[in-house]
């Protein structure tokens, strides 16, 4: 058997396949950009451009002694160890951080002595001047060292003092990019996620919600016309595929009430216009096996049995019909069940010792004549199937819920497993093999369930353990 995965499952994961596919839409934008440390080039050089700024109006403005604890108050404020040095590699503030090489040929040639910076700075490819004495447009973002570390550094002008300008470099070192997390204002990017998620849920959601809701309704209603109620219908509001879909559902609800409506009348038509013709045959076979010589009786005894089998049948029919053809929800009244039970057990098993365990006091909401005749088939059935030897009870009680459960139950051989799911259909017997004289013609069950359902209410079959069979039908209390 096929696994069955609901609808909403479906969507959920076609949800987080569409999340899957940004994603890796994701990483291939970051691999275009040379990963996550290209990507985050940028942003922490231009932000280690506003510390190189800020650092260098306050290690120009203040003395010696307390350059020390500027960069201490930066290195804790990032999180980073943070060191000023000249580009030619002397320290300036801060602690020794032993760049490596890689990273000191990046900080830039050491400035020529006697010769001042130009007056201007350089200019990079896009025209922006950088500070005097620097080449513009160069920072600092690299992996080297060994152990591997992660270098980021901006330059910045070193006016330590009269007659003491020269480049310099700002220098940040960390073992993971995350720590330069701290450099970086993530808020927009967590809240782009946020909402590219939110987005999506949202625009997925009604669409969702509203599939599943109406093939939700899709399937009770089917459920409710496999179960013979073909009054049901679906809201058909929809526009697309669901929508017509719950017309067709319609349209084939309409089709099966006329049809199996038709076939229904045709049949209660026809028996009782077949009754007054074979109570004829029964009176006249009757009288003839009492006037025909002794060696044509065993002939005639034949012909009156079958007649007496018809008649059966077209009574069977007559009471199938009637119920099944009564008014929906017929009108109900309050029914004492232990009263009604005894008369039922009194006329359909007189000869018969049933157990009958029914409150006095039990009421129940119910149409009399329906649910009496509904107990009387099962009890005939019971009667005629369980064997000689087997135990019949009656029993009913009050379920809570608004609800009072009555059981007919027997510890005869029960019925095959396959054969529960069709009790109740029209001229099912369960074994084939089964003449009409010990197996009837397979109406009892469906007279049951036909006036049962009249009545508003639900009955069930089961087999009992270790043998044994039971019908339950489930009331409305009184």
């Amino acid at each position: 058997m096929k696994t069955r995965f609901p609808l909403s499952l479906k969507f959920g994961l076609w949800l987080t396949l569409n999340l899957v596919v940004l994603f890796a839409i994701l990483v291939g934008f970051l691999i275009a950009q040379g990963g996550l440390s290209g990507w985050l080039a940028r942003p922490i050089g231009d932000r280690m451009q506003v510390i190189a700024d800020a650092l260098s109006v306050e290690l120009n403005t203040t003395d010696a002694g307390v350059r020390e604890d500027v960069m201490a108050d930066y290195a804790e404020r990032y999180g980073l160890r943070i060191s000023v040095y000249e580009n030619n590699g002397r320290l300036v503030a801060g602690e020794e951080l032993d760049p490596p090489a890689s990273v000191r040929a990046r900080m830039g040639p050491p400035a020529r002595v006697g010769r001042p910076p130009p007056p201007g700075g350089e200019e990079d490819d896009r025209g922006r001047r950088a500070p005097p004495g620097q080449r513009a447009g160069e920072r600092i973002w690299m992996r080297a060292g060994e152990p591997t570390q992660w270098w980021a550094g901006a330059r910045l002008p070193l006016h330590l003092g009269q007659d003491q300008r020269r480049p310099g470099v700002v220098l940040a070192v960390s073992d993971s990019t995350l720590a330069f997390g701290a450099l970086l204002d993530l808020r927009p990017v967590v809240w782009t996620g946020v909402t590219a998620l939110v987005v999506s849920v949202l625009f997925w959601t009604p669409l969702v919600v509203g599939m599943t809701r109406s093939l939700r309704a899709m399937m009770r209603a089917t459920e409710r016309i496999a179960e013979g109620r073909f009054e049901t219908r679906v809201e058909t509001v929809r526009g697309d595929e669901i929508g017509r879909l719950g017309e067709s559902i319609n349209q084939m609800a309409e089709r099966l009430d006329v049809l199996v409506a038709g076939q229904k009348k045709f049949l209660a038509d026809v028996a009782h216009e077949l009754g007054s013709p074979v109570g004829r045959l029964q009176v006249g076979t009757s009288i003839l096996e009492a006037r025909v010589p002794t060696y044509l009786r065993l002939a005639v005894t034949d012909v009156r049995e079958e007649v007496e089998q018809m008649s059966e049948l077209l009574t069977e029919l007559l009471a199938f019909t009637r119920a099944d053809l009564s008014t929906p929800n017929a009108q109900l009244e309050t029914v004492e069940l232990s009263a009604l039970v005894r008369g039922v057990v009194a006329r359909e098993a007189a000869e018969r010792a049933v157990v009958i365990e029914v409150d006095p006091d039990l009421r129940a909401q119910a149409e009399p004549a329906l649910l009496s005749r509904a107990v009387a088939n099962l009890v005939r059935n019971a009667v005629r199937h369980a064997g000689g030897e087997a135990t019949i009870a009656v029993r009913a009680r009050a379920a809570g819920n608004g609800r009072t459960q009555l059981w007919v139950q027997d510890d005869g051989p029960g019925v095959p497993a396959e054969a529960l799911a069709r009790l109740g259909e029209p001229f099912y017997r369960p074994d084939a093999a089964r003449t009409r004289e010990a197996g009837g013609v397979g109406l009892g069950l469906s007279i049951v369930r036909a006036a049962v359902q009249t009545m508003g209410a639900s009955v069930d079959f089961k087999n009992r353990s270790p043998h044994g069979f039971e019908a339950r039908i489930t009331l409305r209390s009184a």
